[in-house]
């Protein structure tokens, strides 16, 4: 498992499109006296109706002429292109197979459009004067940092992604256990929430509304719901053995970032959060969050240690073989040579302790230890 930070980098195509980007962003649309254009703003009414069922009825409604763009459906704008200011026209559309209101899947809507104003697309020059407007010195330092930004998201995305790789390495060498009651209640409350999102005040509403069969949908989001689960709960069992513990000066710390973010009421929202409930949930999440961290800086002191561990293992492969084939060499030396190999230690040691007899059990000796590091070489091989 070898778990490490994707490498960054920011190349100049993308500090281009970063650039570009914020020419769009300054962009003005000026009114132009031709036909319809793709990127051109435009100001128009629009009727559309599928059989006898009303589907759109604007007036004076701005549309942005993008290419291939699904709204409010497929070739909408592609039949817009041409017409003049003033101008009406009739055409008609299937609804695609994705579209989300089922029971209109295949139908034919007839729109009935009329554009009253064209306006076209102005981009701010590329030079000083625009790198000021955006709130920089000038095109270079721009252009600096601009990169420099850049470079920390793409790293806060790499740690994000090392994060969710991390997880998934744990959670995939993990046995977790838990009542199937968990995925059925995590469903209800997706399903509620989405429902609430779309304006809808039950479920049941929205599941007609939108022609869903439940079942099929609870199985389409069962497996993300059982992902999800795992992680939540491998998470909060690392939390348990490693003891890790968030203090009240943290999670007030979190209420605040929060508070600060709220585009709304501020004071209506710091109450909401101080709920009991409410905040032992961000005391949860916060731990989750340690719990992360924890494992993703073990991960890199576990490659740390295994790396040293390969070195030192290498290491001492090599030694045990080298001493073990110099016993060999001593050993086969002593036993053909046993005559020169006495007369060379008495020499060396200043000693006639030294005979042919000594010189063959020296020998013998000497292949057993290397029999020995040879063996325990192979061993750690």
């Amino acid at each position: 498992m070898k778990l490490e930070s994707e490498p960054v980098e920011v190349t100049e195509e993308v500090v281009d499109a970063a650039i570009e980007l914020k020419r769009q962003e300054h962009a003005v649309f000026t009114p132009v006296d031709r036909p319809v254009q793709f990127g051109n703003l435009i100001t128009l009414n629009i009727e559309a109706n599928i059989g006898e069922k009303p589907f759109l009825n604007n007036k004076d409604i701005v549309y942005e002429m993008n290419k291939d763009s699904p709204v409010p459906l497929p070739g909408f704008a592609e039949n817009l292109t041409g017409m003049k200011k003033n101008e009406g026209k009739d055409f008609t559309l299937i609804i695609p197979a994705d579209y989300r209101i089922k029971e209109f899947v295949g139908k034919e809507c007839f729109f009935k459009v009329a554009v009253s104003e064209i306006k076209e697309k102005q981009l701010p020059e590329l030079d000083d004067e625009f790198a000021q407007t955006c709130g920089y010195d000038n095109l270079t330092s721009m252009r600096e940092r601009l990169s420099a930004d850049l470079k920390v998201k793409a790293e806060q995305l790499g740690k994000q992604r090392l994060k969710e790789r991390v997880i998934d390495a744990v959670v995939e060498g993990s046995q977790v256990h838990y009542p199937p009651v968990l995925e059925d209640k995590e469903i209800d409350r997706l399903l509620e929430r989405e429902a609430r999102r779309l304006g809808f005040t039950k479920v049941s509403d929205y599941l007609s509304a939108t022609n869903l069969a439940e079942e099929k949908l609870r199985e389409t989001l069962r497996p993300a719901v059982k992902k999800q689960i795992a992680r939540l709960l491998v998470l909060d069992e690392v939390g348990k053995i490693e003891k890790i513990e968030i203090n009240e000066s943290e999670v007030d710390n979190q209420i605040s970032e929060m508070v600060k973010s709220e585009e709304g009421d501020a004071e209506k929202m710091r109450q909401l959060l101080q709920l009991p409930q409410v905040k032992e949930s961000i005391q949860q999440t916060l731990r989750r969050d340690k719990a992360v961290d924890w494992l993703v800086k073990g991960s890199y002191q576990w490659q740390l240690n295994r790396s040293q561990g390969e070195t030192m293992g290498v290491s001492r492969l090599f030694l045990f073989i080298l001493l073990g084939f110099i016993f060999v060499f001593i050993c086969v030396y002593t036993l053909v040579a046993p005559d020169i190999a006495a007369e060379q230690l008495n020499t060396l040691l200043n000693t006639q302790w030294w005979n042919l007899d000594n010189i063959r059990i020296l020998g013998i000796v000497e292949g057993v230890i290397a029999a020995i590091l040879i063996i325990r070489g192979i061993r750690l091989y």
